[in-house]
């Protein structure tokens, strides 16, 4: 009767560990933010990370950003850094980094150019914000004489505007 019981029970807990297991790894392992994070013991701290990705629904087109924390986010906690950024979802939280996610579906009038890597690259939207990318320009890197404005993103108005900034990257 013991052996039975001793193997019975054995039987069970293999079972258990077979369903337990894969169901805690994929929730430990998910994006959503932990429950621990929303506990208000964890607070922003001064030169914590911060990574906003952009998501451009339908095309689910990605640019992550990375700086630093604003100042006025230090001492915050999960909870209150949400209700302060309700369009944002937070997608990890941790004294030293913060991950969020921002999806949009409408993307700004106007647009900006911006040079990435050795391409000019125009793009639908705003650089800190909601874009979808355009086309490229053909303009070797070598002839480009605003750089560092090009690398930061030059916005733009309207199809007009655009033309003109484009003929004042060449130069004279």
């Amino acid at each position: 009767m013991r052996r039975y019981t001793a193997r019975w029970l054995l039987g069970a807990f293999a079972c258990a560990l077979a369903v337990v297991v894969p169901i805690a790894w994929q929730w430990l392992s998910s994006d959503r933010v932990q429950p621990s994070a929303l506990d208000g013991m964890s607070k922003i701290e001064p030169g914590a990370e911060f990574v906003r990705t952009i998501v451009v629904e339908p095309d689910q087109y990605r640019r992550s950003i990375v700086s630093l924390v604003d100042p006025a986010w230090i001492g915050l906690t999960a909870a209150e850094f949400m209700d302060r950024h309700p369009e944002w979802e937070l997608v990890s939280f941790s004294p030293e980094r913060i991950v969020v996610e921002e999806r949009c579906s409408d993307v700004p009038a106007g647009g900006f150019i911006r040079l990435e890597g050795d391409t000019v690259v125009i793009f639908d939207g705003e650089p800190d914000g909601c874009h979808r990318r355009r086309g490229t320009v053909d303009i070797p890197r070598s002839e480009i004489l605003q750089v560092s404005e090009l690398e930061a993103g030059i916005r733009f108005v309207d199809s007009l505007e655009l033309e003109l900034i484009l003929e004042g990257l060449h130069g004279p």
